[in-house]
């Protein structure tokens, strides 16, 4: 995790700095995609180390389960409609 949210870091980096030479759209697009990945890494991260957490009286059971709630948060999309394509 810690890998690829260096990677993600750099590269956003690398992205922009592109941007900003090139002033490209679709380099943009690329970075705010990049900026959505890291995003997405680092609340999968923080989820995987509060669910390692041991119980206490607040929560009986420990923070295991915080993965599984978690989880369909992280994996939501936007949703087209039926008979839409993004493609025309």
């Amino acid at each position: 995790m810690r890998l690829s949210l260096a990677v993600g870091l750099l590269m956003v980096f690398g992205k922009v700095t592109a941007y900003v030479v090139t002033h490209s759209a679709a380099i943009l697009s690329d970075a705010a995609e990049s900026v959505v990945h890291v995003v997405a890494v680092a609340f999968a991260t923080f989820s995987l180390r509060l669910s390692a957490k041991p119980a206490e009286a607040k929560f009986l059971y420990g923070y295991e389960r915080v993965t599984f709630r978690m989880r369909p948060a992280a994996m939501r999309s936007p949703k087209l409609p039926k008979g839409r394509s993004v493609e025309r």
